[in-house]
């Protein structure tokens, strides 16, 4: 399922639990070795594991990129400023289970990272992806707003809505605008 900005989700059935490999881990429940790569040796970076589950050859090898805040020095007072909301209060309630500081590292390379073209995207992205975190450990933050990644949707006209006349749909069930869906009572 696509995610909003340059994120992508995999559910799958319990049923594939630890039968399944590739750039997504092998869903064992163990973090740790989801690093694998095609032979099945465990990699020290993401990066190499995901070379070796290239299909082209004429896919560049990895190595040693600058970081992109290096290159673009422009960006860099941007994206501490805005990656810096990470390490601020609004989060301060997931910051012992889920430290931000590695967040705040991954967030800096995604925002110096995109050109201006799309460069609240990858922000956003990476923002996104520590609430996420926060979530799963049960910190629930509300981090969105006007300022920060607000959230628009389109009609098919291309009128953006407020999302609160939105409806919501979620895998085949649709809900009209309004409604509060409750993982437990079965609504969803």
């Amino acid at each position: 399922m696509l995610l909003p900005g340059t994120r992508v989700l995999v559910q799958l059935p319990p049923q594939f639990r630890g039968r399944v490999a590739g750039l997504c881990g092998d869903f064992d429940g163990d973090a740790s070795n989801d690093l694998r790569s095609r032979q099945g040796v465990l990699e020290p970076t993401a990066e190499l594991a995901a070379h070796s589950w290239r299909l082209s050859p004429l896919c560049p090898e990895p190595g040693d990129l600058p970081h992109p805040c290096t290159v673009d020095t422009r960006r860099v007072g941007w994206a501490r400023a805005r990656c810096g909301v990470l390490l601020q209060p609004l989060f301060k309630s997931c910051h012992v289970e889920v430290p931000p500081q590695q967040h705040y590292e991954w967030c800096l390379y995604d925002a110096c990272g995109c050109d201006s073209g799309g460069d609240c995207e990858c922000l956003c992205s990476a923002i996104a992806t520590y609430a996420d975190e926060c979530t799963r450990h049960g910190h629930h933050v509300r981090w969105r707003s006007q300022e920060l990644c607000p959230l628009y949707s389109v009609t098919s006209g291309g009128t953006c809505l407020e999302p609160a006349s939105c409806p919501c749909e979620w895998g085949s069930n649709s809900f009209p605008p309004g409604s509060v869906l409750q993982k437990d009572c079965g609504n969803w």
